[in-house]
């Protein structure tokens, strides 16, 4: 029995330096995109509930069109989990202990912290903020209850996102995925209850998800703490925020905060745009955006795999493995990116129908918009592994740095300049400027690729030799 145990845990939580990276970024990352995509789901089910049995395409429009505000908001803080999975996985990989149960305690600590602070804060303000995005009247009081009672159950939202990142980092990409397995039935559930015999129509559908964000981070929480046999476990009385811990935690993961925030800034500028052109364009764009998410997320799932890869080979200063690592995952971006959007395309009337209840406008400016980048997302792919790589690298603002000039800088460029020209005012060419903006920060990162893959190299060799 105490052997298998023993297999157990050696195959849920994936060593990550050695064996063949292909296959185990494949094996690692799948659970990640399985959790991503369900969650998804979960959200989507939540838009499908309310265009059948509650008050129609208003409601769907009103949950809709937090999406970019969400981001915005809880983007900064969602930003430092990576930093807790980074600073992790090296830990992880050079085999210290002893700070990764510091980095661990600290972790869930800050996600309680943080999580409270956006819960007063998203609360108070959530309806200035929906009129910041020219949210039509029609939709405003229902956006601002979804989005009031949303930014209640940050807590918890946090607790169970910090909480995933460190199993990821710990090379256990499993057990975030059966947590919301079992959550996502229990929204779904609650979804249908609170919708369809209770009458709460978007405040519904809002509390199912914020009693689901608290099951996720009891079930994650526990986790931590039964599991003896992981590299490292919780502890309750050890909670507390190691200074060295807390500061590198922040380090890493607020430049990736901040560069959620200016790509936020950037989605919700061209949303913003959108909405001016009615109430259809609202329908089309929620319609579209919630169908590319699943692309999208499938291909960050696969630059987060990758980064923990990254951080573990960092810490056991196997730069080898780092380029295996980087290369495997463009690769896979790339071939499956294209695949996955071309099967996205074709399947594209029956899942805008999910989302459009008699609107053929709607309709069409969805489809325009599916067209459009279905078929260019892979070269955000590529542009998030990238991203995720120089971070686990501790080049923590160069990836800031690329999107703030590769997309804020472009695309409000763009919307203040072309686009206020008649030929450049359309929904077609305001979406254009999604591919525009990643191929030039891919085109930056590619530029200073070299030098700084020169200089990890040089650093890791030195460092192994000095131990040696």
């Amino acid at each position: 029995m105490k052997g298998k145990n023993f297999k157990l845990a050696k195959y849920r939580e994936m060593d990550l330096t050695t064996g063949n990276l292909f296959k185990k970024l494949i094996l690692f990352s799948f659970p990640i995109i399985l959790t991503s995509i369900l969650q998804l789901l979960y959200t989507q089910a939540d838009l499908i509930v309310l265009r059948l049995y509650g008050e129609g395409n208003s409601s769907v429009s009103a949950v809709g069109v937090n999406g970019s505000l969400i981001n915005l908001i809880v983007g900064l803080f969602l930003g430092l989990a990576i930093g807790c999975n980074v600073v992790l996985a090296q830990a992880k990989g050079r085999n210290d202990k002893e700070y990764a149960d510091k980095v661990l305690h600290s972790s869930i600590l800050l996600a309680l912290i943080f999580g409270t602070i956006v819960a007063v804060f998203g609360a108070i303000f959530a309806k200035n903020f929906l009129h910041l995005l020219n949210v039509t009247d029609d939709v405003i009081d229902k956006a601002a209850t979804y989005l009031t009672i949303y930014f209640i159950g940050m807590p918890f939202s946090l607790l169970y996102n910090y909480g995933a990142s460190l199993q990821r980092g710990l090379g256990n990409s499993i057990r975030p995925l059966v947590t919301l397995i079992i959550t996502g039935f229990i929204n779904v559930g609650l979804n249908f209850i609170f919708v369809i015999p209770l009458k709460m129509d978007v405040a519904g559908v809002a509390l199912a998800t914020v009693l689901s964000m608290l099951c996720s981070a009891i079930i994650t929480l526990v986790e931590l703490y039964v599991d003896k046999s992981a590299f490292v476990s919780l502890n309750f009385k050890k909670l507390k925020l190691d200074k060295k811990a807390s500061l590198e935690i922040i380090k890493i993961g607020l430049p990736a905060g901040l560069q959620s925030i200016v790509f936020s800034i950037s989605n919700v500028g061209i949303q913003a745009e959108a909405n001016l052109f009615g109430s259809a364009s609202e329908i089309g764009n929620t319609a579209a955006s919630n169908i590319e998410n699943y692309l999208y997320l499938y291909l960050n799932s696969v630059a987060v795999g990758c980064a923990a890869f990254v951080a573990q080979n960092y810490g056991s200063k196997n730069y080898e493995n780092i380029r295996k690592s980087i290369f495997y995952a463009g690769l896979i971006q790339i071939v499956s990116g294209l695949a996955f959007g071309a099967i996205l395309y074709l399947l594209r009337e029956p899942l805008l129908n999910l989302f459009i209840n008699n609107s053929p406008e709607g309709y069409k400016i969805g489809e325009d918009r599916l067209t459009l980048l279905l078929f260019t997302y892979f070269i955000c792919g590529v542009m998030d592994v990238f991203s995720q790589t120089y971070r686990s690298e501790k080049y923590t603002f160069t990836p800031l740095i690329a999107t703030f000039l590769g997309c804020l800088v472009i695309r409000l460029l763009f919307i203040n300049t072309l686009f206020k020209l008649e030929y450049f005012h359309t929904l077609v060419w305001l979406y254009s400027v999604y591919p525009i903006s990643w191929v030039i920060t891919v085109g930056i990162y590619l530029s200073i690729y070299i030098p700084i893959q020169r200089r990890i190299k040089v650093k890791l060799s030195e460092n192994k030799q000095a131990l040696e």
